[in-house]
């Protein structure tokens, strides 16, 4: 990763540029997403997630979705829950569509979400580390299998945490699902540049819509996915 004097940032593999000059958020990204596909075995994967992801009963909940809308913080109420934690902000999907290839990198904590109680008892468990991020610190939580292992995917959750919200679930069209997963953030393998793993996978597993206020709502309305 190289800086260059126009400002910004070059990433580049063997002497090769990745992409254009690019933010240090871009860049980062771009960064991570090449280590979430070289431990998980790149042979092994077919699209890189923008999400968190829980084990519960030996399956994985995928929670997915634009920036802000508490993905993080909810992937950590449920780990407060007695779920296992499996990955946070990029998930390596398989290339058959129907497995999350574990990537247990730090949990984000945002400045709003640090005084929730489920926060708290994850930091006092486990600590934290800070970042370059504005205002955004990180959990090192234990993580519940190896990375790369390959866990089956029960179903994918949209959060939308709204104060003040009832507590809504809607199920979602796969259409409705996969273009909302490219909308905020999902993308093809570098290395194999198809959707195949992505169809697959909305086409497979049911994805949900999810609004509510707190996560006293938002945990046990994401358990009772798993009982179906």
């Amino acid at each position: 990763c190289i800086s260059c004097a126009e400002g910004g940032f070059g990433v580049f593999i063997e002497g090769r540029a990745l992409w254009g000059r690019a933010t240090t958020d871009v860049a980062r990204d771009l960064i991570v997403r090449e280590a979430a596909e070289a431990l998980a075995g790149a042979d092994r994967v077919g699209a890189v997630l923008h999400g968190a992801a829980v084990l519960h009963q030996g399956s994985a909940l995928l929670i997915l979705g634009e920036s802000g809308r508490g993905k993080s913080t909810l992937a950590q109420g449920m780990v407060d829950a007695g779920c296992g934690f499996l990955a946070d902000d990029h998930l390596p999907l398989h290339v058959d569509g129907r497995q999350l290839l574990a990537f247990p990198s730090g949990s984000a904590v945002k400045e709003g979400a640090r005084n929730l109680s489920e926060v708290r008892r994850l930091s006092a468990l486990h600590g934290q580390f800070g970042s370059s991020r504005d205002g955004v610190c990180y959990l090192p939580i234990e993580p519940a299998v190896a990375p790369g292992t390959a866990v089956p995917i029960t179903a994918i959750v949209f959060p939308e945490q709204m104060p003040g919200a009832e507590l809504t679930r809607t199920r979602m069209a796969p259409e409705e699902a996969f273009v909302a997963a490219i909308g905020s953030g999902s993308r093809p393998s570098r290395q194999r540049k198809q959707i195949t793993s992505l169809a697959r996978l909305f086409d497979a597993v049911p994805a949900f819509t999810s609004r509510y206020g707190t996560s006293a709502q938002s945990v046990p309305a994401c358990l009772d996915v798993f009982a179906g």
